[in-house]
């Protein structure tokens, strides 16, 4: 079974560190057929040995792809697993905080978000619509021009040197990509959330999916159903 690398994201209780998956992620990469792979570093230290890289680089080696999962904050482990990713084409889906982590790495600059629609209403199915560029790898894959999306960030991206496939209605950098990598694509919304009622959310994991290679659109179609019927319940 191929193993999809997930970023953990780091997170304390009672004076401990865990490193932790999104679970809809996890639902999501086993519902389609393959395995949640927990990628993380040996401690949570600023500045990364040689050995500390060493480890990162053998995880990331058993992954046919990874998702940069959504988060609070972006640490030096998290750039180095984006440029990492980045160098060996290695097909990647950046959401939320992944997003930004791949924006930055791209000469991109962060800021924090104080427009309401985009976090206020984090709660509600669609927060806002977003404008996708035709042309692009996104467009593509979503055949739309608008989309309604989710949103729950606190901060959002400036700017940087990637491709800008997506805007909000206001504005906000919505989605980057690098059209010529296999597949580079980071959102800011959550589609991981809106799968099981959003068929647009089903066509990025689709994309993602099939890149990577082993899973049959019957299979697809039919893990689709199951989201829908759970969210009808």
């Amino acid at each position: 079974m191929k193993k999809i690398g997930v970023l953990a994201r780091p997170e304390k209780h009672d004076e401990r560190l865990y490193w932790c998956i999104n679970g809809e992620i996890q639902q999501v990469i086993m519902e389609y057929g393959y395995l949640p792979y927990l990628i993380y570093p040996r401690h949570l230290n600023e500045k990364l040995t040689e050995a500390d890289l060493d480890i990162i680089q053998e995880q990331l080696k058993e992954c046919s792809g990874v998702i940069l999962q959504g988060g609070l904050e972006i640490y030096e482990y998290d750039r180095y697993v984006c440029s990492y990713l980045y160098e060996h084409d290695i097909p990647t889906l950046g959401i939320c905080l992944g997003m930004q982590t791949m924006a930055e790495g791209k000469l991109g600059r962060l800021k924090d978000m104080k427009i309401k629609q985009h976090y206020d209403r984090k709660n509600e199915l669609y927060a806002h619509e977003n404008w996708i560029q035709p042309g692009t790898k996104l467009f593509n894959i979503l055949g739309e021009v608008k989309i309604s999306v989710n949103s729950r960030h606190r901060d959002y991206v400036l700017d940087t040197d990637h491709f800008i496939s997506s805007y909000s209605k206001d504005g906000i950098i919505e989605a980057i990509e690098d059209p010529h990598k296999n597949f580079y694509i980071g959102v800011q919304w959550h589609p991981e959330s809106m799968i099981a009622y959003d068929k647009v959310s089903k066509k990025l994991f689709d994309a993602f999916f099939q890149t990577i290679g082993g899973q049959n659109e019957t299979e697809t179609n039919s893990a689709h159903r199951k989201w829908e019927d759970t969210f009808r319940e």
